[in-house]
This record gives C-alpha cells, structure tokens and sequence, in this order.
C-alpha cells in the first residue's frame, strides 16, 4: 500500500495519484521522487486528494516536480490541506474541481520540555512557517501577510475562494474516475487532524467509518497502544500525583514518533491533557 501512484497514460502522459496522507505507510518523499525521476513523458497530470503530511516530505517533493522537465498539470479533485497544498503549488498549472476544497494553515508539533526546549521547538516551527507561507506567495502574489493571516487562520478554501485569493489557476469537473472511497477517508482524515473542517468536509467524513491513520516510520504497535491507553485514561479523568508516568507514556508514544501527521491525529489527548492539574500539560502549537 502507498500514498500515491505513478502511471503513463499514454506515451506523453503520465498520471500521478496523491490519494492518501503524505509521508504514511513507512514510504517517504524519497520513494517519491525517485518515482517521479522515472517519467519520461512531456506531460504529467497530478491529482491530489490528500488531508495531507509531513511538511518536510511536501517540500521535496515540490522541489521535485517543480524542478522536473515535464509540464506539470494539478488537479485537486477533492482536498488538498496542510502539506498536500504544499505540493499542489508546484504544478505549472493547478486546477481545482468545483466541489473541492484547499486548506492552508501553520505548521503543528507537539512538545515536552523545558521553557527553552519549547522556545527553541518554537523558533523552529516559525522558520517552518516562513518556508511554507512564500510558497504560497509565490503561486498567489498575496502579500506574506496576507498568506501568514490565512495560514494563523486555518483557512479551508472553496473553489471559488482559491481561485480568487490567487492558489489554483482554474475551476474544473472531476473526470468521474475518482476513488469515492478514497475521497471520503481524506475527509474523514481531515476532521481528525483539523481544528475547523467545514460543514462540507464533515458531511463527506460522517459517510465512512473513523479511519486508521497510516503508521508513520519509527513507530511500534506498543508505542501506539501507549498512546491510546494514555488517551483514554485521560478522557476518563484520570489524575496522576506526579508527572512521571504521564511523561513516559506520552514521550514513548507521540514525542518520540516525530511525525505530525500522526501526532496531530491524536490532538483530542492534547485537549484532554489540558485539564490535568499543577505541572500535567501538553504544548500544542
């Protein structure tokens, strides 16, 4: 299994297919990029329908695509959020079917530390946001402001409302072809991850079963029942005397993962985390 897949359509075209959490599945933008080298045709249609990933994978990969030798043609077909609109900037052109939607927002981690090793996580995560807010300035020609506002805001686009804020270039039709399964766990994925999915986005999501997030690389089955069971006991109101176990369970099972598409999947126990008394909390930026 694979977040993404790469055909030729014909002796001129190739299809590539982001249908899935960038990063998930153990498979890497490396995997990708090497992939995408391997496309000799003149023309590439990429479609994307991705709640989307890890940050640092998005930019290798737009590094790749924007550096390939073939026209690159995007098609969000359903939604292209967080790391996956990343991407969908790359395209020489980017298209957006009428229905669905792009998402931009701040980068997210979850920390544990001290007052500098927060500061520090912090000083990082703005070099981050920087990076990702002059793609989008790139493409749109809004001011940094203006994008830092929209991305502060977790802003979910229509169709119309990207192509007007300068993001896609054009509106079109889904080709028909499109994965409805697929399509409806990006969504159900999104509502997991996100802070303000819109009623749309909710609609879609509320048509499937809760999804199983793909297991991000570095991260045990142990490491996960760690965090679930952390998860519940807090939901159930738990306290703990002192910090020790709430720091050994949380630092196995997220801190160590380093992954955000995975740790901000479990953002309701940060939430949850945040009614423990006296030192028991979560930084979730």
């Amino acid at each position: 299994m694979s977040w993404f897949k790469i055909q030729n359509k014909s002796a001129d075209v190739a299809e590539v297919l982001i249908y899935d959490e960038i990063g998930g599945y153990g498979i890497g933008a490396r995997q990708f990029v090497e992939a995408l080298n391997a496309v000799t045709a003149k023309n590439i249609k990429l479609r994307i329908n991705s709640p989307g990933g890890d940050a640092f994978d998005a930019f290798a990969m737009y590094s790749a695509i924007t550096g390939h030798k073939a026209t690159v043609n995007v098609q969000i077909d359903g939604l292209a959020a967080s790391a996956a609109s990343i991407v969908a900037m790359a395209g020489d052109t980017v298209c957006i079917a009428k229905n669905a939607f792009l998402m931009i927002h701040c980068a997210a981690t979850l920390a544990f530390g001290t007052g500098e090793e927060l500061q520090k996580q912090a000083a990082v995560l703005a070099k981050i946001d920087a990076t990702i807010a002059q793609v989008y300035a790139d493409k749109s020609g809004k001011s940094l402001d203006q994008i830092k506002a929209a991305m502060d805001a977790e802003t979910w686009f229509t169709s119309s409302e990207a192509k007007s804020f300068g993001l896609v270039d054009s509106i079109g039709e889904n080709d028909g072809d499109d994965e409805d399964v697929a399509s409806k766990t990006a969504a159900a994925k999104a509502v997991m991850k996100f802070r303000r999915p819109p009623a749309a986005v909710h609609r879609v999501a509320a048509s499937v079963a809760t999804p199983t997030l793909a297991k991000p690389r570095g991260v045990s089955d142990s490491d996960i029942r760690q965090v679930d069971a952390l998860r519940a006991r807090i939901e159930a109101g738990a306290r703990f005397d002192s910090d020790t176990q709430y720091r050994a369970m949380w630092g196995a099972g997220l801190s160590r993962t380093g992954d955000p598409a995975y740790t901000a999947a479990r953002a309701r126990a940060c939430d949850a985390a945040a009614r423990f008394e006296g030192d028991h909390h979560v930084s979730r930026n």
